[in-house]
């Protein structure tokens, strides 16, 4: 698999109507990790790269799970202090960005690939 150009970057907005977000986190091409951290954030110790393993899987999910396909937002009012998650990829010639927070609309396959990102990064 040609990881040459593939990236993920996700960021965590927790207060509603907040531009800021919570953390930022990238994925480069090799592994490598960008970590921005303003609040929220639970894990001790994020790396600074992921095993070659895990970049492999993250990749197999985001094709298998067709990311490309999703919509560019899955986004309902809640009434809660809900969290808003902002994925975007980097592959090839191809870039989208998918925008959600907790609502039923969202597909559960997006969830969990959010999921094995943070799994990734040791975030929890």
């Amino acid at each position: 698999m040609n990881n040459n150009n593939f990236i993920i970057k996700m960021e965590k907005y927790g207060k509603k109507d907040n531009n800021i977000p919570d953390y930022s986190v990238s994925i480069q091409p090799a592994g490598d990790i960008i970590y921005k951290g303003t609040e929220n954030i639970h894990s001790k110790n994020i790396p600074n790269k992921i095993s070659e393993e895990d970049l492999g899987r993250l990749i197999d999910e985001f094709i298998d799970i067709y990311f490309f396909a999703f919509n560019d937002e899955y986004l309902q009012n809640t009434n809660s202090d809900g969290c808003r998650i902002e994925i975007s990829v980097r592959w090839q010639n191809k870039h989208k960005k998918v925008v959600f927070n907790n609502n039923s609309q969202v597909p559960h396959s997006l969830v969990e690939f959010q999921k094995l990102i943070e799994k990734a990064l040791e975030i929890n």
